[in-house]
């Protein structure tokens, strides 16, 4: 098993728009912790820090041990992260505690994957979903879940229930979804 990475965070007695955009300015990031039925808990943490966090194969799905004021530690999931709309700073990330023995529900981004024999025929791939969501204890939710799309023809898809996914994670999505598809290219004008 690889080491969860380790994040340093302190708490904010104050909250708020102006508050959180002085932090933003003074290089921080406010953040917030919830989860297992705890009160919810303002943080602010290391911009830099955290994208070290997510410089690992599982990606924002990583488990990260978070220090809150070197005193109490607390294993979380990064739930949403919130960027800038113009210039793509980070502006707040949500924390979510987990219990690691029990089952956590998880956004997984899928990735495409091989070289579908309809596209080459001309066919137009139309992606329905980035993410699949899945239920499983803590430590066994994948980084991603791969699409497979070396057999597709044209006017075939890709349904949830046609994900692989390991025997300890189960799919949320209904299982008739379509997930990703071949269509027929347009005819020019």
């Amino acid at each position: 098993m690889v080491a969860r990475p380790t994040l340093q965070a302190q708490k904010r007695v104050k909250t708020g728009k102006a508050y959180a955009n002085r932090l933003r300015n003074l290089g921080k990031v406010p953040g917030i912790i919830y989860g297992l039925n705890a009160s919810p808990v303002a943080i602010e943490v290391d911009p830099t820090h955290l994208r070290k966090a997510y410089q690992n194969e599982s990606g924002r799905n990583v488990l990260i041990d978070l220090q809150l004021d070197e005193q109490e530690h607390l294993t979380v999931l990064t739930h949403e992260l919130v960027f800038h709309a113009l210039n793509h700073r980070l502006q707040h990330v949500d924390f979510m505690r987990v219990d690691l023995n029990k089952v956590v529900h998880q956004r997984v981004p899928l990735v495409v994957v091989g070289v579908a024999p309809g596209l080459k025929a001309g066919g137009v791939m139309e992606q329905a979903m980035s993410y699949a969501l899945v239920s499983c204890l803590p430590e066994a939710i994948p980084n991603k879940l791969e699409i497979d799309v070396s057999h597709l023809e044209i006017n075939q898809a890709i349904h949830i229930r046609d994900l692989k996914v390991p025997a300890d994670v189960r799919l949320l999505d209904q299982a008739g979804t379509v997930v990703l598809r071949l269509a027929e290219p347009k005819a020019e004008k």
